[in-house]
Order: structure tokens, then C-alpha cells, then sequence
């Protein structure tokens, strides 16, 4: 004669069959299957958050490259121009010197 042992509902069967699975054991499953999917949901949204966020920063450098290159651009026309306007006023000064080098020279 064997030891009897009363079957517990509490019991797992690892590996069961579902129909020799308690429903306890069925539910705890169910509840670690969810678990993990929200996980893997969770991490997936985070991944999303972070690839957006670097391309927002990707693109705000991309924009403040571009404005630094205009200012720069606009910067330069600027001096080119003064440049320019220093050029014409030592011509227009070495003209007036000339001119009047001259006059000197009539009144002689």
C-alpha cells in the first residue's frame, strides 16, 4: 500500500498540458504573459521617445547651422561693403588731393 497525497490546487505542473494545468497556475501564466507584453510595449514607446527626441535635436543643430551660415554670409556682404566704402573715400581723398595740387599749380 502507497502513501496517498491529496492533489493541491495550488500546484504547478511545469510544462502541463493545459488541461492538467490548475487554473491558478493558467491565470499566473496569463498574468506573466501580460506582464511581459506591457514591458515589451513600454520599452518600445521609450525607444520611440528617445529616436524622436534625437531627431528633434538633430534638426534644431541643422537649423542653428543654417542661420549661423546666413549671419555669416550677411556678415560678410557687410564688410565687403565697408570695405568697398573705404576703397571709394580713399579714391575720392587722392582725387581731391590731385585737384587741388592743381589749382595750386594754376595759381602759380
Amino acid at each position: 500500500t502507497g502513501i496517498m497525497i491529496p492533489f493541491k490546487p495550488t500546484t504547478y505542473i511545469r510544462n502541463a498540458s493545459p488541461q492538467q494545468r490548475s487554473p491558478q497556475q493558467q491565470q499566473s501564466e496569463q498574468q506573466k504573459e501580460q506582464q511581459q507584453r506591457e514591458q515589451r510595449e513600454r520599452e518600445q514607446r521609450e525607444r520611440e521617445q528617445r529616436q524622436k527626441e534625437q531627431q528633434q535635436k538633430e534638426q534644431q543643430q541643422e537649423r542653428e547651422q543654417r542661420q549661423w551660415e546666413q549671419q555669416k554670409r550677411d556678415m560678410q556682404k557687410k564688410i565687403d561693403s565697408l570695405d568697398k566704402t573705404v576703397s571709394d573715400l580713399s579714391q575720392t581723398k587722392n582725387d581731391f588731393i590731385r585737384q587741388k595740387t592743381s589749382w595750386i599749380e594754376e595759381k602759380k
